[in-house]
């Protein structure tokens, strides 16, 4: 498939289902810990994540999609906002109605343990904060539209670059990010992200604009 062929746009609220599919595909490692290995459930919570708030997380999100269908997705955020997009209160209770209060808690806090050593980027950053293909598509150049439609927001947001990270061992996602100019900011060892997602560690990258 011809990366021309594929259109970049903003998600809207009827992509809800494919983002919380795509999300559960291509992040199992972050989200299985969280919320369990019952696919169907875990599509269930991530959809009503997208669709809580009114969509704000979704209005955070770029999608890939070829004649229609939904076949990857890029969550964007500034430095300075964080994710501010997360709706909290309603996030808590797309957890609570398919986990139940215990597994809504323990979700929080292990998605919370995740982030701990991950420092914020600087605020006149962008931050792509999660890139994911759907397998079927990938090499396809779905992964590259998707990053230079996220480097000409950050442009036109006027950011002085745009940071990412990736965890140890997706090189050929490595590869992509260094062909764009990305270059290694740190890198870091975790034994928290070894105990709860199997990587080793991970590496910031960043793109001077």
């Amino acid at each position: 498939m011809l990366a021309q062929k594929i259109r970049i746009r903003p998600a809207t609220l009827t992509d809800s289902l494919a983002l919380g599919r795509l999300w559960w595909l291509t992040f199992p490692d972050k989200f299985g810990p969280a919320l369990g290995h019952d696919p169907m459930r875990n599509i269930a919570v991530l959809t009503d994540l997208h669709r809580a708030g009114n969509g704000r997380m979704t209005r955070a999100t770029l999608v890939a999609a070829v004649e229609g269908q939904v076949v990857g997705f890029l969550l964007l955020h500034s430095g300075r906002e964080g994710l501010s997009e997360f709706p909290l209160a309603e996030g808590w209770q797309a957890f609570r109605r398919h986990l139940g209060t215990a597994g809504a808690l323990r979700a929080l806090l292990v998605l919370a343990l995740m982030e701990i050593g991950h420092p914020r980027p600087p605020r006149d950053h962008v931050v792509v904060e999660m890139i994911g293909v759907d397998p079927a598509w990938q090499g396809r150049g779905v992964g590259r539209a998707l990053m230079e439609a996220a480097i000409a927001r950050a442009r036109a947001r006027g950011a002085k670059a745009i940071t990412l990270e990736v965890v140890w061992g997706n090189d050929s996602a490595r590869r992509l990010y260094e062909s764009l100019g990305f270059a290694v900011v740190f890198e870091k060892r975790s034994r928290l992200s070894k105990w709860l997602s199997g990587h080793q560690g991970w590496t910031r990258m960043a793109l001077p604009l």
